[in-house]
C-alpha cells in the first residue's frame, strides 16, 4: 500500500521544479501549491494518465485526449491547470475555439479554498471522462 507523501516532501519536490521568475511566496502559499499539484497529478494518474505530448500528463476523454499540467499562478496565491485537447471529438464541443485550450485558474489562501479548487477541477474532468 502506498503511503501519502509528507508535506515536507511535497514542498521539496515542488520547489525543485519551481520557476524562479514567479516571485516570492510565503511558506504557506508554497505548501498549498505543492498540495494542489500533488492532488491534481494523483487524480489524473488515477484516470490512467500517461506522458503528454504538449503537457505533462494526458488522459482519455469522451472528446479525445486531454493533456494537462499544473502551474503556479502569477498572483501571490493559487495555481492554474493548463489543459489542451489536440484532437477534439465530436466537433460540436469546443472549450475555446479553435485552440482546444481548457484552462482552470484558481486563487486560494487556505487549505479549504485549495481543496475547493481541486474539487472544481476534478468535477469538470469527471464530467468528460469514461
Amino acid at each position: 500500500m502506498r503511503t501519502q507523501p509528507t508535506k515536507k516532501k511535497l514542498v521539496d519536490e515542488f520547489l525543485a521544479k519551481r520557476n524562479p521568475l514567479m516571485g516570492k511566496a510565503t511558506k504557506k502559499q508554497i505548501e498549498l501549491r505543492a498540495q494542489f499539484d500533488h492532488l491534481v497529478r494523483s487524480y489524473l494518474k488515477s484516470k490512467g494518465a500517461r506522458k503528454g505530448q504538449y503537457r505533462d500528463l494526458e488522459i482519455d476523454t469522451a472528446f479525445g485526449p486531454l493533456e494537462c499540467s499544473v502551474h503556479e499562478s502569477s498572483t501571490k496565491s493559487g495555481a492554474w491547470v493548463a489543459c489542451l485537447f489536440h484532437e477534439l471529438r465530436p466537433e460540436n464541443w469546443r472549450p475555446s475555439r479553435p485552440s482546444g485550450k481548457w484552462n482552470f485558474h484558481f486563487d486560494f489562501n487556505t487549505e479549504a479554498e485549495m481543496r475547493d479548487a481541486f474539487n472544481t477541477f476534478k468535477h469538470a474532468v469527471d464530467q468528460i471522462t469514461r
